[in-house]
């Protein structure tokens, strides 16, 4: 399968450099080339398996079309996460389409000149940072009015440490689902 990642990102100084808003639209879409093979005798239940439950064939028969129609279909990036829908688990949403739209208020504190040597960065810390953000995306196994309109929401704040060789970040983000907490080196958009 190929799979096709187009994003899009507007920055807008709102006070003196010091909030900035940030705009994220991400669109990823996938295509099958080749279909992947499912093979039916690894579905086959044994007879060991049937005496303990007279129902294994029904089971597997059904992981098995399952699996087989899953085998046609291609996978666009998933939501959830670290980067995209960040009051979801990592992958918690994913089909063949993926549409993600999010804004992001970032308020940088005065910088701090402090020079520091630890294990994976060094350099100078340079800011603080708070931020808000709101996220909505959706996935779809096609491209129909639903994939423009069911979208899911997450929304939370995070805390940055900006050094001159990495950004250390730290967001809370809340769904219909509950929240989730993310700990991550590098912007999410």
């Amino acid at each position: 399968q190929y799979q096709y990642d187009f994003e899009l990102t507007g920055y807008i100084p709102l006070i003196d450099m010091k909030l900035i808003m940030v705009l994220n639209q991400f669109f990823s879409t996938s295509e099958v080339i080749e279909t992947g093979t499912v093979n039916r005798n690894d579905y086959i239940c044994t007879q060991e398996q049937l005496f303990f439950n007279d129902q294994c064939q029904n089971i597997l028969d059904e992981y098995y079309e399952r699996n087989l129609n899953e085998s046609k279909k291609g996978r666009a990036t998933s939501l959830g996460g670290i980067e995209r829908l960040r009051g979801y688990p990592e992958g918690r949403f994913f089909d063949e389409h993926t549409n993600f739209r999010g804004i992001e208020f970032r308020y940088y504190f005065d910088s701090v000149d402090l020079d520091f040597d630890i294990i994976f960065a060094k350099g100078f810390l340079a800011e603080f940072q708070i931020a808000g953000f709101y996220e909505q995306g959706t996935v779809s196994p096609s491209l129909d009015k639903n994939f423009w309109n069911n979208f899911k929401d997450s929304y939370g704040l995070g805390i940055r440490l900006i050094t001159g060789s990495a950004v250390a970040r730290i967001d809370v983000g809340f769904s219909d689902e509950g929240s989730a907490t993310t700990a991550y080196w590098d912007y999410p958009f």
